[in-house]
């Protein structure tokens, strides 16, 4: 990382054609393509084969679509297209067979000179350049002699499968592969293909193989990207200790650039932030993960940074985790509008000053996951050049051995911290006990009775713990409630399934820290009369985490009343009767506050096709026939389809550059099931048209489309028969 192993395929493509010979250059990705076309350009006659729409704004002018376009043959191209529209109208009466033969024979044309026109624009640069999937034998490439590329480079083959790979080494006489397969690994969906060898790239097997051949195998050794400190983790764990920083960059730090102050994270490169026993555990949602504490730390970091003077552009953060990027930006709240949050593959072959690394998982059970991939963990650290910051829970992290080595190189050569330190914990776990003597009450009123803090437990510890408070709780006759102050989602929960188990009551309330769980020996909330159903304690709740928390503390009191208090205290409960209002749409019985909210909603529907009435004619008098006295009621299903339809007629046209709306009454595309405006729904104008010629070419097709007209003509003959049948009966 960091060698120059871009700029040297540069300057060899670069000698190459100053010797004249034609060069393809290739790479897995089209962002890796448009790297090597800005710097290919300046001093080389290129193109780029593609799609417009996948090659850079500002490069697009390189395209072979583009350089097609400057040509003058296109003028002819388009009068001969014009000629086959023309010849298309005349095919009718006696004309048709000669307007067919013409329209062939203008097609003919119109393929060879396109064809001829792209093999000019290919044979007359020096350079092409294009993925690997683009440099098949299918593609534009087919139209050029097989010995016509002297040379083939292929950029970052450690990420490419080597079935791609001889897509384009079969093109030239010789290939240079360039890469590094100690980074990011190929994607690989099938684990039993994985396993099967194609998880291991061309470059990958030739660098083992040849690796003691100097002649074959080159590597670049010295970088020009990282502090000596960065560096030197990544070379001992990955290169063997091969690898060595310029003297331009090997003690570079943050404070060094221009209006940066000099502070204890501006003069050190590697920095290791601790959320060890800070209770900031991970939550799982759908597939990915997150951790809503280190996001806030991440935050905090930025902020900090930023203060010290280091501009957003110099920033960013990497993590392993969709969800984890999605909880940041939250976060961020558009403060950082200009700091890039991205994964690890994201981030591939750049860089940036400071980099902050989210670890994101911690857990009891000390799972990591893919998190144990070292060359993912090689690239995030690599992408840093004065500074790199890693979060993360050493507990768990530790469980891993090349992680374990990470984080003590980092508490060894860099700064440490913990999470305590940017006030992002809950409350003390030490809080100060009242012991007031309990005073004589009036009835009616509720007595305050100690609180008691109790401190934040294991899963297993805090079952056990409010399991006896609830038992002890439900034996006491004097006392009437058992608040829970300071718990998270998943401790709500426990004492929700503990409440029903015991035959107690439990109803939440608050929000945020306030929020405060109750328990009763009797039911809180009155059962409305037109709905039988009673919600249970467990549903009252909505689960937010899978695991634990071992961030917050407990806060548990219980509240006692006088004998002869005849009444309950005041707690949370659902609306009253009094407060229910009747929906004069549907009749259901909603909270007054909400029931302007739920008038637009319940709002009578005003569009869409009426009831259809039975219009057939009295033969006698010529009067309509009767309505029917209840006619069928329109379901909510129908309303549902008919504003899909409403809304299908707004559609935009997929097409590029076309704003026009896709009209409802128009059939989808045969071929990509697409729909497109009037202007784009023909194969031809929106990128179907190899498909539709396949398919007019294909002799399947065509057997079955004269069947199906051989069949229409059978069924039409039947009926006649038929109706000659009924006609004779008639008349005999």
């Amino acid at each position: 990382p960091g060698t120059g192993k871009t700029t040297t395929i540069v300057e060899v493509v670069r000698q190459h054609v100053a010797r004249g010979d034609r060069v393809l250059v290739c790479a897995p990705s089209n962002i890796a393509v448009d790297n090597l076309l800005r710097k290919l350009s300046s001093s080389t006659r290129v193109v780029r084969l593609g799609h417009p729409a996948r090659v850079n704004a500002s490069l697009q002018h390189y395209s072979l679509d583009a350089k097609l376009k400057a040509l003058d043959e296109d003028n002819i191209l388009g009068d001969v297209r014009k000629d086959i529209d023309n010849a298309l109208k005349s095919c009718h009466g006696n004309k048709k067979y000669q307007g067919r033969k013409n329209v062939g024979e203008l097609r003919k044309e119109l393929r060879e000179r396109e064809q001829k026109a792209m093999r000019d624009v290919l044979t007359s640069s020096q350079v092409v350049l294009a993925t690997l999937t683009s440099a098949g034998k299918e593609g534009p490439l087919g139209k050029l002699p097989r010995d016509h590329f002297a040379l083939c480079v292929i950029d970052e083959a450690g990420q490419a499968l080597e079935t791609a790979c001889w897509m384009g080494l079969l093109n030239a006489r010789k290939t240079i592969l360039a890469g590094d397969h100690l980074q990011l690994p190929p994607t690989i969906k099938s684990d039993v293909a994985a396993r099967d060898g194609l998880a291991i790239t061309m470059m990958e097997r030739l660098v083992k193989g040849l690796r003691d051949s100097g002649d074959v195998c080159a590597r670049l050794t010295e970088q020009y990207r990282m502090n000596e400190d960065i560096m030197r983790w990544s070379s001992n764990e990955m290169y063997g200790g091969t690898l060595t920083a310029h003297s331009s960059v090997a003690r570079h730090v943050l404070c060094e650039l221009p209006g940066v102050t000099e502070s204890e994270i501006t003069s050190h490169a590697l920095c290791y932030i601790d959320t060890a026993g800070a209770g900031l555990t991970e939550t799982l949602v759908g597939v990915s993960r997150g951790n809503e504490g280190e996001a806030r730390l991440v935050v905090e970091y930025l902020s900090t940074l930023k203060d010290s003077g280091l501009s957003e552009l110099d920033m960013a953060v990497i993590t392993p985790y969709n969800l984890q990027i999605e909880l940041i930006r939250a976060e961020m709240a558009g403060n950082f509008k200009e700091v890039e949050v991205c994964t690890v593959d994201g981030f591939q072959g750049r860089e940036k000053e400071a980099i902050v690394i989210s670890m994101v998982r911690s857990n009891e059970s000390r799972e990591i996951g893919f998190l144990s991939e070292c060359r993912r963990m090689n690239v995030a650290v690599t992408r840093a050049r004065r500074h790199v910051c890693l979060i993360g829970d050493s507990l768990t992290v530790k469980r891993d051995a090349f992680l374990a080595r990470l984080v003590d190189y980092f508490t060894e050569h860099g700064t440490v911290k913990s999470a305590f330190e940017y006030g992002l914990l809950p409350p003390d776990e030490h809080a100060v006990v009242c012991s007031e003597p309990e005073v004589a009450i009036p009835s009616r009123v509720v007595a305050p009775t100690p609180v008691e803090t109790v401190s934040k437990p294991q899963e297993s510890t805090f079952k056990e713990t409010t399991t006896t408070k609830l038992t002890e709780f439900k034996g006491k006759s004097d006392l009437s409630n058992l608040d829970f102050k300071g718990l998270n989602s998943y401790q709500r929960r426990i004492v929700h399934v503990l409440c029903e188990e015991l035959d107690l009551f439990s109803v939440s309330s608050g929000t945020g820290d306030d929020r405060i769980l109750t328990v009763r020996k009797e039911r809180p909330f009155t059962v409305d009369a037109d709905n039988k159903k009673e919600p249970s304690s467990a549903e009252t709740e909505t689960l937010n985490s899978s695991q634990p928390s071992t961030a917050a503390s407990t806060e548990c009191s219980t509240t006692s009343t006088t004998s002869t208090a005849g009444t309950t205290p005041p707690v949370p409960a659902p609306a009253t009767a009094a407060e229910l209002s009747v929906c004069k749409n549907c009749g259901k019985r909603i909270p007054a506050s909400n029931l302007e909210l739920h008038l637009l909603r319940c709002k009578p529907k005003t569009f869409g096709e009426p009831h259809r009435q039975n219009k057939g004619k009295n033969k006698n008098n010529g009067s309509c026939k009767k309505k029917a006295k209840n006619p069928p009621k329109k379901s909510e299903e129908d309303d549902l389809l008919l504003l899909d339809q409403a809304t299908s007629t707004r559609l935009v046209c997929p097409a590029t550059n076309c704003k026009n709306k896709c009209l409802s009454y128009i059939s989808p595309c045969r071929f990509c099931s697409t729909c497109h405006c009037t202007d784009h729904q023909l194969p031809e104008t929106h990128g179907c048209g190899e498909a539709a010629r396949r398919a007019a070419h294909n002799p399947t097709a065509r057997v079955s489309a004269r069947q199906h007209v051989q069949n229409k003509g059978k069924l039409k003959q039947a009926l006649k028969d038929k109706q000659a049948e009924r006609t004779k009966k008639k008349k005999n």
